[in-house]
């Protein structure tokens, strides 16, 4: 069960990194840069804590 929850939460945050790229290259093709470095930030934390995850999942 334990491994179960790890895979899900793992899933969750590529799911979140997924949309956040796709929010940054929305807001990129819009002209508006602010507001792309935020999603484009949001993306890549998503994705490292995904890979954390990932990692913590294969050491169990």
């Amino acid at each position: 069960m334990k491994n179960r929850s790890s895979l899900l939460v793992e899933i969750l945050w590529i799911s979140i990194g997924v949309v956040s790229l796709y929010l940054f290259l929305r807001e990129i093709i819009g002209k508006d840069i602010r507001e792309a470095g935020m999603f484009l930030l949001m993306s890549i934390i998503s994705f490292l804590l995904a890979w954390f995850r990932h990692n913590q999942r294969k050491k169990s």
